[in-house]
């Protein structure tokens, strides 16, 4: 941020800019987050005598702030072409609220806590070509995810998109246990009724799946049946939408020439 927010400002020729570094622009991302949970009207309000927040006015002085904001770049503007100016990463997920914007998809605990992340860029997305063709891409994201766990200590949740046999035994592998909804079609004649069947029973129902145990009191299989998985899942399923309502609360937004940042 600090190198093209420099490299703007000389592309500009903005005399009077002094070159920031990354400590700085450090301070000056998180004044704006102290911005979105404050929420003043105007901007200049953190820094007047009568509204003055010291812990943002005593790190950065107003005028340096705007400075930086007006200069403020991830890239540098000269090296995209004109045919190239829309953002190629933006993706249309139909039946979101927002249903066009960037994907970045997230590794959440059940408080919203963010522990890991990753853009999601189609075929381009940062992930080894080995995974991605072994896998597929939507499974290769959720190893790429987890490949910082240690083994044996968390349960993961996620929907139908990630789910698929050989991601749950290369997940096991690893002693990281996971659970999931799915499409039947990634799995070979698993023992659920059809969709149409479902639809009929109505909104709701579960189908209590029958699964074969040793009983230690009997010596022998029994078979029981199985449905806590389903409460398990529901209750655990959330992180990443608890994670989108807490940032929904504290939303900051730094003005472009093209609209805004969020």
């Amino acid at each position: 941020m600090a190198k093209y927010t420099n490299l703007y400002s000389e592309q500009k020729n903005l005399n009077y800019f002094k070159k920031t570094d990354s400590a700085e622009m450090k301070i000056m991302i998180a004044i704006h987050m102290l911005f979105g949970v404050l929420n003043y009207p105007r901007s200049r309000m953190y820094w007047e005598n009568k509204y003055r927040i010291n812990i943002i006015a005593d790190n950065m002085s107003r005028n340096r702030s705007f400075q930086l904001r007006n200069c403020f770049h991830v890239i540098d503007n000269e090296s995209i072409s004109n045919d190239n100016r829309n953002l190629s990463i933006k993706q249309y997920i139909k039946g979101k609220p927002t249903p066009w914007g960037i994907n970045i998809i997230l590794l959440c605990g059940q408080s919203g806590i963010v522990y890991n992340s990753l853009l999601y860029q189609g075929s381009n997305t940062n992930i080894n070509d080995f995974m991605q063709k072994n896998y597929g891409l939507g499974r290769a994201v959720v190893l790429k995810l987890v490949e910082n766990l240690k083994p044996n200590s968390h349960n993961k949740f996620f929907e139908n998109f990630f789910s698929s046999y050989n991601l749950f035994s290369c997940l096991l592998k690893y002693r990281i246990f996971a659970i999931g909804t799915i499409q039947c079609n990634r799995f070979f004649n698993p023992p659920f009724p059809k969709d149409k069947e479902l639809a009929k029973m109505g909104r709701g129902t579960r189908i209590p799946i029958q699964v074969k145990r040793f009983d230690r009191k009997e010596k022998c299989s029994v078979i029981i049946e199985c449905p806590e998985i389903i409460n398990l899942y529901n209750k655990n399923m959330g992180g990443v939408d608890k994670h989108d309502q807490l940032v929904s609360y504290y939303r900051t937004f730094i003005k472009s020439k093209n609209g805004h940042y969020g």
